[in-house]
């Protein structure tokens, strides 16, 4: 089974093929697992997080999530985000991205928290967390970064005090 990425009229969709060549595109893979299969806006990935998990819970269905230490070089990032795709096939119900204050984590860096976080929302379809430590921070930081996050696309932002 091999799984094939196309752009068919300005979208990107999944399909999935044996290696015959023979292909089934299917739009149900998003609904099978808690990502979606293509970056694209769905109703599914409007529902807040809190309510995913909810719904999991009520329904007694398990889930986990998947937590990344951003990398501290360029070629560790291309790498780690590489393998979202992989990783995400899976099914975490989300991931964690880890608050990175050696690497500038609010820059716009390819290894800052906030660029592996929006890569992984905006180009990978995961549901993301992205972690922000809240300590040694003044309010106009934490107003800056969060700002920011608003911008890039992060809905789900975990405050930690240290």
């Amino acid at each position: 089974m091999v799984n094939q990425v196309q752009q068919v009229d300005g979208c990107w969709q999944s399909s999935k093929g044996d290696s015959s060549g023979a292909s089934n595109s299917s739009g149900d893979s998003s609904k099978e697992s808690s990502r979606c299969s293509t970056p694209v806006v769905d109703s599914d990935r409007s529902d807040r997080l809190r309510e995913k998990i909810k719904k999991r819970i009520d329904s007694g269905d398990q889930w986990f999530s998947l937590e990344f230490f951003p990398p501290r070089t360029t070629s560790g990032a291309v790498n780690l985000i590489s393998r979202f795709d992989r990783m995400g096939s899976g099914g975490p119900l989300f991931v964690d991205i880890t608050w990175h204050p050696a690497g500038d984590p609010g820059s716009d860096k390819e290894t800052s928290s906030m660029m592996i976080a929006s890569t992984a929302v905006n180009y990978c379809g995961l549901e993301s967390v992205l972690h922000l430590t809240c300590c040694n921070q003044n309010k106009e930081k934490i107003t800056g970064y969060l700002a920011k996050a608003k911008h890039l696309g992060l809905k789900n932002i975990m405050a930690l005090r240290g």
